[in-house]
């Protein structure tokens, strides 16, 4: 009767496995996914499989930066912020403090009173931006920006977030094991109690309360480590304990679970360089490079070029962090049509002769590396 029950209920958690694999990201994230414990993608705007395994890692993180100054806040006015949009003054509303009553986190956004709000990758994240904004309110406007510059090298700081990821991986060690052996027991040891003719009938209920009985370990191994990670100011759960105490797929992806929002806090382009492969980083780093002249330079208001000349700034210490050389990041990369009239630095393009302007971002393109045709 058991190993009836058993093998009606096995194609249904089998599906709610791939359910809870989905991810999405909707346009105020990005997500960073390894892929059988070894290489990294990162993705946003539709549903996919991600982090399939036990082993393999999921990090949210906010699209944007935290754009402000001494004098305002920018809050990004597009729906879409792709291409050179981030850089460009008009594709975003100021805010000044001025009309800032107060700053309240409610589930994954700031409320800047009622003049606007930000959106955030997790609730965590959410309210630890408003503790900070709330903070600057009664702040001079200069003292209001040297605290921005500050917040903005931390997010920027790749040995702090290698510091907390490998925190996270030491703490999270006895719960991985754990999980790892709950998947094998699962998808491996029951389907052979289950599912052969000749299996003795009591292999089926052993096999099930083995399952039962390591799924409340997990429970008990990720509740403990939880507090120890909140405690550290490492990670925090966020609804992950609740789903693996009633999910049996997310027991299985407890360390996935627990990990969703470690980076939070962090500016993309550092989670980028911490966990995409070299190949993968240059173009993005380009154009961050690119992106933070162009702002600096282009603003209307003061304030807004002074933030982007800072982050200029922090982003040159982020290269020395990787070891890259400024000029081999801002080289032109391999044309990849022949003749080859130019590319775009922030979606990264290539056009050919005769265009000057990227037709996506409206910004002008840069001349090919040397050597290819025009």
């Amino acid at each position: 009767m058991v190993q009836v029950l058993l093998r009606d209920l096995f194609p249904f958690v089998a599906a709610l496995y791939l359910i809870d694999c989905l991810a999405y990201a909707d346009r105020s994230q990005q997500l960073f996914c390894s892929w059988f414990d070894h290489r990294y993608s990162r993705f946003a705007g539709r549903p996919r499989l991600a982090a399939p395994l036990p082993l393999d890692r999921l990090f949210t993180v906010s699209h944007l930066p935290l754009v402000a100054s001494g004098e305002a806040i920018f809050l990004p006015a597009a729906r879409q912020m792709g291409g050179a949009a981030p850089y460009r003054e008009e594709q975003w509303t100021a805010l000044p403090f001025a009309q800032i009553a107060a700053v309240a986190s409610e589930e994954k956004e700031v409320r800047l009173g009622a003049a606007g709000r930000l959106k955030c990758a997790s609730a965590a994240e959410a309210e630890e931006l408003a503790a900070f904004l709330g903070g600057l309110l009664a702040l001079d406007p200069g003292e209001r920006e040297r605290r921005i510059a500050a917040h903005g090298e931390l997010c920027l700081d790749l040995e702090r977030l290698r510091a907390r990821r490998t925190a996270f991986e030491r703490e999270v060690a006895p719960l991985l094991a754990a999980s790892c052996l709950l998947f094998g027991l699962v998808f491996f040891a029951l389907p052979l109690a289950i599912y052969p003719a000749l299996s003795p009938p009591w292999l089926a209920p052993l096999a099930a309360s083995a399952v039962i009985l390591l799924w409340a370990v997990t429970l008990g191994a990720a509740v403990r480590i939880a507090r120890r990670l909140r405690a550290q100011q490492v990670a925090r759960s966020e609804g992950a304990l609740l789903a693996i105490g009633f999910s049996l797929p997310s027991a299985m992806r407890a360390v996935v679970h627990l990990g969703r929002g470690l980076m939070r806090g962090f500016d993309p382009l550092v989670v980028a360089a911490a966990l995409l492969p070299r190949a993968r980083l240059i173009p993005l780093l380009r154009s961050g490079l690119h992106g933070a002249s162009f702002a600096a330079s282009h603003g209307a208001s003061a304030g807004w070029r002074r933030y982007w000349s800072e982050r200029r700034r922090v982003l040159g210490v982020l290269l020395a962090q990787l070891d890259l050389r400024e000029q081999d990041v801002l080289s032109p990369p391999p044309p990849r049509t022949l003749p080859a009239g130019g590319y775009c630095p922030f979606c990264d393009s290539e056009f050919l002769p005769g265009l000057e302007t990227c037709a996506d971002c409206g910004t002008p393109l840069l001349p090919p590396a040397a050597g290819a045709s025009s």
